[in-house]
């Protein structure tokens, strides 16, 4: 089942930060769709629950030197 989750990325100060994360988390198996905006501070991923864990999205972005956090959460 595909999910939907927004995360909080504390640390992210540049726009070199958001290609190096977007690719990160859209390389992972079972992301399909991953948006991240450093302007604001967030990552948009679709994702399936079944393959990939909201945890794991977090881990691959404290790997990069970043904070990860969730905020909300929806079927997608």
């Amino acid at each position: 089942m595909t999910e939907r989750i927004r995360l909080h990325i504390g640390g992210m100060t540049c726009a070199n930060c958001e290609a190096r994360i977007q690719k990160r988390l859209s390389a992972l198996a079972g992301v399909t769709r991953a948006a991240v905006s450093w302007k604001r501070a967030t990552a948009d991923v679709d994702y399936d629950a079944q393959l990939v864990t909201r945890e794991a999205l977090c881990a691959e972005i404290a790997a990069l030197g970043t904070r990860c956090g969730a905020r909300a959460r929806r079927g997608a």
